[in-house]
């Protein structure tokens, strides 16, 4: 359990961090989550970018460390290319679907119970009372002189995204033991 914990404020540090640092709340998530796991890879980590903002900072998607979040649990959990080459109803792969839909709702509860929200605008809208299009200069300035890049806001949300995936991806793996 304490393994868990420790796992779990590195990856909201390191989350939080990164965030501060260079925003871009998917690639932050991915760089903690990754940072921790020890599974470094650049190509998930730029691909990932893409999604920052509710996709493309448009703000009109899901929240980028949401999608972070269910993408780093299915490359832990889904079924594989391993499983490709099975009969399509293999139950083991399917077991695998379902441990992936299973974690991605405790995911998605969290972010309902703590922001109302997996949808990047109407977490803004709550905790800032608006939403922002961040491909705008002038919309991103405003952002940022709201409070986006405080603890409350963006690097938090961030910073949690982070930890909760951890503690989730955890349990499970610990269950499966």
């Amino acid at each position: 359990m304490d393994d868990i914990i420790k796992k779990a404020e590195e990856a909201y540090k390191l989350a939080y961090d990164f965030d501060t640092t260079y925003s871009e709340c998917s690639q932050a998530t991915m760089y903690a989550l990754q940072t921790v796991y020890g599974l470094k890879d650049e190509s998930i980590l730029k691909g990932i970018v893409a999604l920052a903002g509710g996709g493309l900072h448009r703000c009109d998607g899901s929240c980028g460390v949401y999608q972070a979040s269910i993408f780093f649990l299915g490359m832990h959990v889904a079924r594989g290319a391993e499983d490709l080459d099975k009969d399509k109803d293999d139950p083991s792969a399917f077991k695998k679907m379902e441990d992936l839909f299973g974690l991605g709702d405790r995911i998605y509860k969290k972010f309902i119970d703590n922001y109302g929200s997996i949808k990047c605008g109407d977490i803004q809208r709550k905790l800032m009372g608006r939403a922002y299009y961040l491909r705008d200069e002038d919309e991103m300035k405003k952002f940022k002189e709201d409070g986006g890049y405080s603890i409350e806001v963006g690097p938090g949300i961030v910073a949690n995204g982070a930890k909760w995936t951890v503690e989730i991806l955890e349990e499970y793996l610990n269950n499966k033991r």
